[in-house]
């Protein structure tokens, strides 16, 4: 299994990373779409604090089936394009659910 994180929060980075280690499970992180080299991957990861329209396309033409949503309450315009949503601040056991 192989995950995509996109996100520029630190906080962010190192949950996820732990979830990921513990899961012994792969995980790229960009900050932004055009750093993305490969689109094979199984689920992706998005904060809502780096999501933007571009990537909103990319996860419309994408064929990665679990997309979830890293907010917090503040957050709007969301697209209606994840299957699940993780309200920060979170647990690494969240991310590994």
């Amino acid at each position: 299994m192989k995950i995509l994180l996109i996100n520029s929060n630190p906080v962010v980075s190192r949950l996820t990373a732990l979830s990921a280690r513990k899961e012994s499970v792969a995980l790229d992180e960009i900050k932004d779409i055009s750093e993305l080299k490969n689109g094979n991957y199984n689920i992706v990861f998005v904060d809502a604090e780096s999501f933007t329209k571009e990537i909103s396309n990319f996860l419309k033409n994408s064929n990665i089936t679990k997309r979830v949503c890293l907010y917090t309450q503040d957050d709007k315009n969301r697209d209606n394009i994840f299957n699940f949503e993780i309200l920060k601040p979170f647990l690494p056991s969240e991310v590994s659910a």
